[in-house]
């Protein structure tokens, strides 16, 4: 009976850790995986939607791609933005330069690009 009271403890040991990993400002991608071009939604969570705090910037790598998004009271936001870019791995950054007490908030999330679906039969032949 020991081995299952210990598989309770690291169960509820690791739904602590996943509540307090999701305690501060974050963003989350849907979808997370597109082609590229596709649109995708950038929802954030725990920014500052106080007056004093700034609005918030979405950088897809090195572009700017979503400038003042506005944050609710709640502290939340979503925009829609194009992702144009090559496929592969890509991290999308959420920048508020002015959040509470005046420090910076910056969170980012990974984005996959794909380079599109194959049709079945799409295979070209060899030249010969």
């Amino acid at each position: 009976m020991a081995p299952l009271g210990v598989a309770v403890v690291v169960v509820l040991c690791l739904g602590v850790i996943s509540i307090a990993a999701e305690s501060g400002p974050r963003i989350v991608l849907d979808p997370d995986t597109i082609k590229s071009g596709e649109k995708i939604t950038v929802h954030g969570f725990g920014f500052c939607g106080d007056e004093g705090c700034s609005l918030v910037r979405i950088v897809l790598e090195d572009e700017s791609v979503a400038e003042e998004v506005e944050v609710g009271p709640d502290g939340n936001f979503a925009v829609a933005i194009d992702a144009l870019a090559p496929p592969g791995l890509h991290d999308v950054f959420a920048i508020q330069e002015s959040g509470p007490d005046g420090e910076r908030i910056e969170t980012v999330a990974e984005l996959i690009i794909g380079v599109g679906e194959q049709k079945p039969g799409g295979r070209r032949p060899v030249p010969r």
